[in-house]
Order: structure tokens, then sequence, then C-alpha cells
């Protein structure tokens, strides 16, 4: 089923978090040079997951 053009797809978070197959991460760069709103989910997951680190006292 095709998502919505104005939602973003779930995989962002996975993809955020490292936790996509190379396949999966390969398709869904693609799929990011393409939709602006994925791109956008990631870079503010991104910014999440990079505070959530740096409380945690994690390395990115």
């Amino acid at each position: 089923m095709a998502m919505p053009p104005d939602e973003p797809r779930p995989e962002s978070g996975a993809y955020v978090l490292g936790i996509l197959d190379p396949n999966e991460t390969a398709d869904f760069e693609a799929h990011l040079t393409v939709c602006w709103i994925c791109l956008e989910e990631v870079h503010s997951l991104g910014e999440v997951k990079r505070l959530l680190d740096r409380l945690l006292g994690r390395r990115p």
C-alpha cells in the first residue's frame, strides 16, 4: 500500500537508528532524493536522536 504523499514513510525512524538492512537502506536513501517530507522527518528524528544520545552519555 502506498503512503499518502503528505506523510513520512515508517522507515524514517529505523533509518535514523541504523537498523535497516543494507538493501532497505539503499532503497530508502534513493527515496530520500525525491521525497522532501521523509528528508525533513529524517533530519528531525536525527536531531532528537543526537539530543538523547548526549543526555544518555552515548557517542554518536
